[in-house]
């Protein structure tokens, strides 16, 4: 963002340097919206002029400090803060760190600390901004899938369902998300015994691709096809699993595919032998789970010898997950 495209609101109790900065930030092309000394009315400012950004400073006149007024500020609007103090104790420092401010200036300061903190906190928030809509994109690409899709965490908790899944199970994200996802459905013990083989997936972080006998949490039994894939964070730490359910029809097909005219699943050699499967593929990364060596493979190099024509069954890579925004590493711990 550029400095004359940014608007940008002065919280600051003593005038004479709140006069400053904003000759300081006009000389550099930034328009100030306003300045004001207390928390109530820079919450009156933030309403009517909606600035870029806002310097705040710690120490206020009034019932409100700075920090109170950021923290209603982060609850209510979508305004990055940059808290200025004359204070670099650790314990005033904590204090203001959780918030989540985009950045400190130490008073006394430079002219170009001051430019240099807004344009990194204008670009940090642009950034964030930008993944939160890409996310939203994505998230309603997800519930809008045919097949179900419940992401859970590494404990085993629902983190999200689409509405295939709220279809097929009988529950609403709203009442399910945080809670475990045996309440939702579990694998009939008979086929699997004792250990729990999508909680498996989140210790091992082993993919598995079974059929099985679902029993859902609020009564009743299906047959379905189940992928589960555990999903990483960029150290390789597990964050959870999202697994995909395929109800399977009296043809012996998932449900979305019956009436076909095929009737069967098709056969094709890959290399190291002949295979008869239902394929596995991510619909946003177009990847395919390659069971020989237990990775995703991209489609030209997993189909370099298959047939053109054989079926495919979505299921979602761990990647894809992650991108998503299923799964947040600070509320796994």
């Amino acid at each position: 963002m550029k400095p004359a495209q940014s608007k940008i609101l002065i919280v600051e109790d003593e005038s004479i340097v709140a006069t400053h900065i904003a000759e300081t930030l006009k000389l550099s092309g930034y328009e100030v919206t306003d300045t004001v000394p207390s928390g109530e009315m820079a919450l009156q400012s933030v309403g009517k002029d909606q600035p870029n950004l806002i310097l705040m400073d710690i120490v206020l006149n009034g019932e409100m400090s700075g920090i109170e007024t950021a923290e209603k500020i982060n609850s209510d609007l979508d305004v990055p803060v940059i808290f200025l103090t004359a204070y670099s104790d650790k314990k005033t420092l904590d204090k203001a760190k959780n918030i989540g401010p985009f950045g400190y200036i130490v008073k006394p300061f430079k002219e170009k600390d001051l430019n240099s903190a807004i344009q990194v906190a204008l670009e940090k928030h642009r950034q964030i901004k930008d993944l939160k809509n890409k996310e939203e994109w994505y998230k309603g690409s997800l519930k809008n899938l045919a097949e179900a899709v419940i992401a859970i965490d590494e404990k085993g908790r629902v983190s999200f369902i689409n509405r295939a899944a709220e279809s097929l199970t009988g529950f609403t994200e709203k009442r399910v998300v945080g809670k475990p996802v045996q309440e939702i459905c579990f694998l009939e013990k008979e086929n699997i015994g004792d250990e729990d083989p999508i909680l498996k997936v989140i210790e091992t972080g082993n993919p598995i691709d079974l059929r099985t006998n679902f029993i859902l949490g609020k009564g009743g039994k299906i047959s379905a096809h189940v992928n589960v894939t555990a999903v990483r964070d960029g150290t390789g730490n597990i964050l959870g699993a999202v697994f995909v359910l395929h109800k399977i029809t009296d043809a012996g097909l998932p449900e979305n595919r019956e009436g076909n005219g095929k009737g069967k699943q098709l056969s094709f050699e890959k290399g190291l032998g002949k295979s008869t499967q239902t394929v596995n593929l991510c619909p946003w990364c177009k990847k395919i789970f390659n069971e020989l060596i237990g990775r995703w493979d991209s489609i030209e190099l997993y189909f370099k010898d298959a047939k053109p024509d054989l079926e495919f069954s979505h299921c979602m890579c761990s990647e894809c997950a992650k991108g998503l925004g299923l799964f947040d590493p600070d509320k796994t711990k």
